[in-house]
């Protein structure tokens, strides 16, 4: 391996080297949403730089004999390699493993929400009590009224039946409310099964948890409790409650507290990255040990330019001939003399 054949290995791997940087650099532009042809014009021009500055290092080994030249080269070199790796680093692990990593680690956050989604909806099912008690009270007070109508249709009559008429509105309030639960319900379960389907899908999966999000906050907002017991009070056109109405009332206020909900706590989602994913050296020691090579390989071999061949003889040296063999040497001295020789 002469001078020339390790330039042009030195050469092969610096351009290499620019390109990994390039396309590394690309990466992380479109991790933060840099618009594709600006992060790729960049990411153009970086390559372009870093490749020229590694170009004309590695020529100058053919001029640079010793001293300060030497020393200024190996610092910038050094420069280079330190500037490029972290980059490269993450760009490496994020083109060979990030994919992967972003798929595990948002399989992990559907898991926390969809116990979050479920155990909301059980809250609001859980209210279904209160539906049931109003109910009862209606049922109940319907049976008074059906009573007191045996001793004719008198005030304390239409007190009941105004009663019975309010228990059923309040219940039909109270069946929307614990309807439109339901319906919050589906649109978390839709938005959670477009996140199983976006999986690996960056943007789609965010917009997807976001709407999940949405769905669990909704849920939360279900709360018919309040509104059962303002159903329970009733003023009667006598001034004041009549004795068997107001049990009834009591007892569905007693009811319907039992059914108080807890709020679930929303789960709090930080977008995921395939890039921040492999973001650890530690965890992804392969991928930074490629990168490694390939940006220190051009270093290494613009030392062996400085060290190995630092003669200006050595440099230029012609590479050793090849013994002819007789086939050949026959061949050569018919060209030169025109005449046909006789085989040896």
């Amino acid at each position: 391996m002469n001078y020339r054949t390790t330039l042009t290995a030195a050469l092969v791997a610096a351009t290499v080297s620019a390109g990994a940087l390039g396309l590394s650099t690309y990466l992380y532009l479109e991790n933060i949403h840099v618009d594709w042809w600006l992060a790729g014009m960049i990411a153009a021009v970086i390559a372009f730089l870093f490749g020229l500055v590694w170009h004309i290092l590695l020529h100058a080994t053919d001029t640079v004999r010793h001293g300060k030249g030497m020393v200024t080269m190996i610092l910038v070199g050094i420069f280079l390699v330190a500037a490029a790796l972290p980059i490269t680093g993450r760009g490496m692990a994020t083109l060979l493993g990030g994919e992967n990593a972003l798929r595990t680690a948002q399989t992990v956050n559907l898991s926390e929400f969809d116990a979050a989604l479920s155990e909301a909806y059980v809250q609001v099912q859980d209210q279904e009590g209160v539906l049931t008690a109003i109910l009862q009270a209606e049922a109940q007070t319907g049976a008074l009224a059906q009573q007191e109508a045996t001793s004719g249709q008198g005030p304390r009559f239409r007190d009941l039946i105004a009663a019975q008429r309010m228990y059923d509105q309040g219940a039909q309030t109270v069946g929307e409310e614990l309807a439109r639960g339901a319906a919050f319900y589906e649109d978390g379960a839709d938005a959670l099964a477009r996140a199983r389907a976006n999986v690996g899908n960056e943007v789609a999966f965010d917009n997807a948890i976001a709407d999940v999000q949405l769905a669990i906050r909704n849920l939360n907002g279900i709360n018919v409790v309040p509104d059962a017991k303002q159903i329970g009070v009733v003023v009667t056109s006598q001034g004041g409650a009549l004795p068997k109405l107001d049990d009834v009332s009591r007892q569905l206020h007693r009811s319907v507290e039992a059914f108080e909900p807890t709020p679930v706590t929303v789960p709090v989602y930080a977008p995921i990255t395939a890039a921040g994913e492999v973001a650890s050296v530690g965890d992804n020691l392969s991928y930074w040990s490629t990168a490694a090579f390939i940006d220190v390989l051009p270093f290494v071999l613009m030392i062996m330019l400085m060290v190995f061949w630092n003669e200006t003889g050595l440099r230029h040296a012609p590479a050793p001939r090849r013994e002819k063999s007789s086939e050949e040497q026959r061949i050569e001295r018919e060209n030169v003399i025109g005449l046909p020789q006789a085989a040896e």
